[in-house]
């Protein structure tokens, strides 16, 4: 038997593109049986036993791997039922394993170069890549060729079908690409509630404090410029005298607190990330009536953490130059100190927030 090679490398078709009205039969449908060729009659002008027509083509798909959906191009193998055949009564096993194995190194390459078109930049790139594909596919089957003699050697066509069928299932069939943090600006936001643990002073006179907090990123890299905004309160344990004016225990005070500071995602995963950050803003107290009242601020600095479990990870085609936008979705726990001297109350308050967490920022396929 005898199998010449032919492969047409489809560049940048699409699932709608102009090959459409063939079929296209892909790999994963299972392994090829002779009802996925035409049948030739015996007296068929062709020293070939039968016909594998088989291509590659680039799909746009949305891909959901380890928690990201991505939109990404991805590379496929499919043969064409319509213009592969065998010649009636040749129909061996033997014959079948050949043409699969065929099948089984086109799929394989176009796995091998996914992670190549995952890096891929413009359709000049795109088409070198699948150049690149048909160039190796037609390697491997020319070597496949004459080690089988042609397929004769049924011994060569089943050592290279269970040979190939061991990688391909060792090879995923899109593996998650690795990804980097862009040099390129993004944004982030978050907004929840925040409980304020007084110590210090402060714990004596003032009951902690329950508030809304509301943040904003400014991200570059790996780095974040922070503004954030709390506002609450609570009510006082005891009767209390400030600035020759009596409050009564129970008496409700506002507590303000903004600041800027600096963050730097530490760690960066699919699912979660850590971000130690600090800085420094402004505190006040508030307390108030029709008749009296009494309000103190002061600087204060911020030292702690945020942690974000990502709930929504999305990362886009390319927009220019490989590089990504990423989508994230998620909720975020802010730990931080903060100290102030409001008035003659100087201490530490530990602040606790539970927040949705927002943020677009660039990334590349490494």
């Amino acid at each position: 038997m005898k199998k010449l090679f032919a492969i047409a490398v489809m560049v940048l078709a699409l699932v709608s593109g102009a090959s459409a009205q063939l079929q296209h039969r892909t790999w994963d449908k299972g392994p090829l049986t002779w009802q996925d060729f035409q049948v030739y009659p015996s007296n068929a002008d062709s020293l070939n036993a039968s016909w594998l027509q088989y291509s590659f083509k680039l799909t746009d798909t949305d891909t959901s791997l380890a928690g990201v959906k991505m939109e990404r191009l991805r590379v496929v193998a499919y043969m064409e039922p319509k213009l592969s055949w065998v010649v009636e009564g040749r129909q061996s096993t033997t014959e079948l394993h050949f043409n699969q194995v065929l099948f089984n190194l086109a799929e394989l390459q176009a796995r091998l170069f996914q992670s190549s078109f995952d890096r891929a930049t413009d359709g000049v790139s795109y088409q070198d890549l699948m150049q690149s594909v048909a160039d190796y596919c037609q390697a491997d089957e020319t070597r496949f060729m004459l080690e089988s003699r042609d397929g004769a050697d049924s011994l060569v066509v089943a050592r290279w079908l269970d040979s190939t069928n061991r990688l391909l299932a060792e090879i995923p069939v899109c593996d998650m690409p690795r990804i980097k943090d862009a040099k390129s600006l993004g944004v982030g936001a978050h907004l929840g509630v925040m409980h304020t643990v007084h110590l210090g002073g402060l714990t004596k006179t003032f009951r902690n404090a329950t508030s809304f907090e509301f943040g904003m990123e400014g991200l570059y890299g790996r780095s974040s410029y922070m503004f954030d905004f709390a506002i609450g309160g609570g009510g006082s344990k005891r009767h209390y005298q400030l600035d020759g004016v009596n409050f009564a225990k129970g008496t409700p005070y506002t507590w303000l607190q903004f600041w800027m500071g600096y963050g730097y995602y530490a760690v960066r995963q699919i699912r979660y990330s850590v971000m130690p950050l600090a800085g420094f803003g402004l505190s006040t107290i508030t307390k108030g009536s029709d008749e009296e009242s009494f309000s103190t601020a002061c600087g204060s600095w911020i030292a702690g953490v945020a942690i974000d479990w990502n709930l929504s990870n999305e990362i886009y085609a390319p927009m220019y130059d490989g590089i990504r936008g990423q989508s994230l979705t998620g909720a975020r726990l802010m730990l931080y100190a903060s100290r102030s001297k409001l008035y003659d109350y100087n201490g530490v308050s530990m602040n606790v927030a539970l927040l949705l967490n927002f943020g677009e920022h660039m990334v590349r396929f490494k």
